[in-house]
This record gives structure tokens, sequence and C-alpha cells, in this order.
């Protein structure tokens, strides 16, 4: 039961990941961390990679746009996707470098746990693009933002 893309026809779009360090290690504890073997950057203040990282897997302090620009040459004509965790969208969200937003909303009301949007520094204008319905209740809803 869908309406849309399935997160593989999503993935296929993507040629770097830009990721904050505590997801890259949750991903790479869970053994997921080579599911999406494209080149990831990851932000973090201690950029010593460690020998279980791959080869195209770089941890770095660089400014935003520097790392983004890095992470669209390696994506090589694909999409750049900012996988989070949240503070790592709200730091791209809030200097102006994320021009889609791709949102699922997954039908659990958990009661806690971290924002995504907690952290922005101004009103964020979105334009819908699209919205899919998945099964299991989940909804895509991807918007451009103005």
């Amino acid at each position: 039961e869908s309406s849309g893309k399935s997160f593989d026809d999503f993935f296929a779009g993507v040629g770097s990941i830009i990721i904050g360090k505590r997801t890259y290690e949750l991903e790479e504890s869970k053994g997921w961390g080579s599911a999406h073997a494209v080149p990831k950057f990851v932000l973090t203040k201690d950029t010593k990679k460690p020998d279980s990282a791959r080869d195209d897997t770089v941890f770095t302090d660089e400014p935003l746009e520097v790392i983004l620009e890095k992470a669209k040459t390696a994506a090589k004509g694909k999409d750049v996707w900012v996988e989070g965790g949240a503070s790592v969208a709200q730091q791209y969200i809030n200097a102006f470098l994320i021009d889609e937003l791709d949102l699922y909303l997954v039908p659990v009301l958990l009661g806690n746990g971290v924002k995504l949007f907690d952290n922005l520094d101004k009103k964020v204008r979105l334009s819908l693009l699209e919205t899919n319905k998945h099964s299991g209740g989940l909804v895509e809803l991807r918007y451009r933002v103005s």
C-alpha cells in the first residue's frame, strides 16, 4: 500500500551523506553503517577517523559550506542527503543550505526526545511538493525550502 516512491527509490538518488557523529555511531553499532555505500561526511570535533570506518568516510569539523561542497563533488551529480541527527539538520537549515525537506510521519506518539526543529533561528517557509502514503500508516511529506 504505497502511493509514492519507496525508501529504495529515494536512496537511489543519493550520492553522498552528511551525518552527525552520534547518528553515525548509532548506525555503526546497529550494523547499519554499510547499508548506504556512498561517501559519508561525519560532522564532529573529533576528526580522528576510526580504523573501522570505510575509506570513503570523512570525519570533519570544517565549515558547513565547505563540507556541503565536498559532499556535492563526491555525490557526482546525485543528491546530498543531510541525514541528521537533529543538530546537523538544524545547522544546515539555519544556514539556508537545505533546498528540500523529506519528512516522514510515523504513527507513534513518543512524548519526548530530540525535537527536529527546536533550534531554528528564523521562520523557514516551505512549499509542499509531494505527499506519499506508505504501508503501516507512514506518510512522507516532501517540501521545497523557500
